[in-house]
């Protein structure tokens, strides 16, 4: 349940991150053009959380057939 907030949370941030720089004025974007080096780093960041989500949600499962198994 937890994993499934936190992934809500991520999406939910990342979501409003590209509405923002889709709704950036033109000449902002032009005076700052964004480089490959740097969408590499974004698309690694990106990896890196999913990653965590995904071993959230792995650790929660686990201890929910733990509570079950106990309950």
């Amino acid at each position: 349940m937890r994993s499934k907030l936190i992934a809500v949370a991520i999406a939910t941030g990342l979501g409003v991150t590209s509405f923002t720089v889709a709704a950036a004025p033109a000449q902002n974007r032009a005076s700052s053009p964004t480089s490959n080096a740097e969408v590499e780093l974004l698309k690694a960041q990106l990896a890196t959380l999913q990653a965590k989500v995904e071993e959230l949600e792995q650790r929660t499962d686990a201890q929910s057939d733990i509570n079950v198994s106990t309950g």
